[in-house]
């Protein structure tokens, strides 16, 4: 009886040791009864081919086998820098998003699938047309449902990213596909709401109530339309490449322009979601320094100027909007000429280590009376710089910081960001925390560095190629 007792007693110390270890990197906060937490999370690119010898058993199965026969992978290892999430990364991101909550509710950006997604598809499983748009559209599904069953029952916001087409990356929408109308119906945020699950059947974007805040909406656009890189599924059919000028993208502006004059009719307040930032590609200027030719922006001019006068008509009817593609943890500021606020922007980083950056993810406390973020807690996991390192000695999930403790705002708003970008100009020391939280740690070739930071930098105030150019 006493040996069962000590054995017992060992076990109850091992499982105590597993609970202490799995929340080491906890929290840097203990939301009050007027606090809550949001979970942000972007650019997951879910690789489903990264074991091949899986890719035609998952593309044949439902998704609900998805995750059992992933399960069966001898791939145990994080993916390396250079590649997109494979499912041991993804699962171990999901547990540790788990373990973090609970949430009032997640904000999730877009880019589910991997970069590629059609090249491989045709290599390593293929099929026609039809299998390919089946195959993207439960990668998209698998990917969301893992997420929402990470949080629990809070409910979850999602938006398209540029990848998330079933014809091709930048490649928008085909007509008649049953993509966006499942999806509609999959995501219980926006099933729940007939208006929105018409909206988004048809582009892909639409507005839903927000989960605590009252007189407050969530609008969630599809701003793929406006990238400089859109490639329609028409465009390709009647052989035109790049900048197409259709009729789906300007009535998207159209929509959005109603639905604000519609929430400051009823004196409302709108949380943005978007995949893309307005304003200057930093990454794009920094590999390509020529400068006697404008720098790209993420929406072409015909589509950025429209969006942000649509905004800075109604300056204090937008809290914020919430973005990634840049694969950076990053912000934009947008002010009017004069200097006042308009909104501001903030980029979370990726999963995916595709672009030489650690995976990562963040978590935002906020206030319920009124909204304001307190603060921002970001996660990361530093990969090996040797992609050879076996399972078992992957690294663990980290916190990085938290901006109060880390720059010594007491909110995440306008002002705040307005003011580091000041302070990253200027102050060196405030500088290399910037350049060091931008891609998560990352040791490998990282697109943030010494050398390249200011081209970044100048991004956060300066949103046209004009500023931009004066700003360098």
């Amino acid at each position: 009886m006493n040996s069962f007792i000590g054995r017992l007693s060992s076990l109850a110390f091992f499982l105590f040791f597993v609970w202490v270890s799995a929340f080491a990197d906890g929290l840097p906060w203990q939301p009050s009864g007027n606090e809550g937490n949001i979970l942000l999370m972007s650019d997951i690119h879910f690789d489903p081919y990264a074991d091949p010898s899986l890719a035609k058993k998952l593309a044949a199965a439902p998704v609900e086998r998805w995750e059992s026969i992933l399960e069966t992978s001898n791939l145990k290892a994080f993916c390396p820098y250079g590649k997109d999430t494979n499912y041991p990364l993804f699962k171990s991101t999901m547990r540790e998003v788990a373990a973090l909550g609970p949430y009032d509710y997640a904000l999730v950006s877009g880019d589910f699938i991997s970069h590629q997604f059609k090249d491989n598809f045709k290599q390593k499983v293929g099929g026609d047309d039809k299998a390919y748009q089946a195959f993207v559209l439960k990668t998209v599904v698998f990917v969301t449902r893992e997420v929402q069953k990470a949080i629990g029952n809070a409910p979850a916001y999602f938006c398209l990213g540029n990848n998330d087409s079933d014809y091709d990356d930048y490649g928008g929408l085909i007509p008649d596909s049953p993509f966006l109308p499942t999806l509609a119906q999959e995501w219980a945020t926006v099933a729940k709401d007939p208006q929105a699950v018409k909206d988004f059947s048809q582009g892909g974007y639409c507005v839903v109530p927000h989960p605590t805040l009252p007189n407050h909406e969530i609008v969630i656009l599809n701003d793929v339309f406006w990238s400089y890189k859109y490639d329609p599924y028409w465009a390709f059919k009647e052989g035109h490449k790049f900048g197409p000028d259709g009729p789906q993208e300007k009535a998207e502006l159209k929509w959005l322009a109603q639905v604000l004059a519609d929430a400051k009719a009823r004196g409302e307040k709108v949380t943005l979601l978007t995949h893309m930032p307005p304003g200057l590609h930093g990454r794009n200027a920094s590999e390509h320094p020529n400068r006697t030719k404008p720098q790209k922006t993420f929406y072409t001019a015909d589509y950025l100027w429209p969006f942000l006068n649509i905004l800075a008509s109604d300056r204090d009817l937008v809290d914020a909007e919430f973005c990634g593609h840049t694969h950076l943890d990053d912000f934009r500021v947008v002010q009017d000429r004069g200097g006042k606020p308009v909104f501001f922007t903030h980029i979370c980083p990726a999963v995916s280590p595709i672009h030489n950056n650690n995976p990562g993810f963040q978590v935002m406390l906020y206030d319920k009376t009124n909204g304001t973020l307190e603060d921002m807690a970001t996660y990361y996991v530093p990969l090996p710089e040797n992609p050879k390192v076996v399972a078992a000695a992957m690294p663990s999930w980290q916190l990085e910081y938290s901006f109060r403790d880390a720059y010594g705002y007491k909110a995440y708003d306008f002002e705040s960001l307005k003011a580091l970008a000041q302070a990253i100009e200027n102050d060196p020391v405030v500088r290399q925390k910037y350049i060091d939280f931008a891609a998560q740690e990352s040791k490998d070739d990282p697109p943030v560095n010494g050398d390249t930071w200011r081209f970044f930098s100048c991004a956060h105030l300066n949103l046209d190629p004009d500023s931009y150019k004066g700003c360098e």
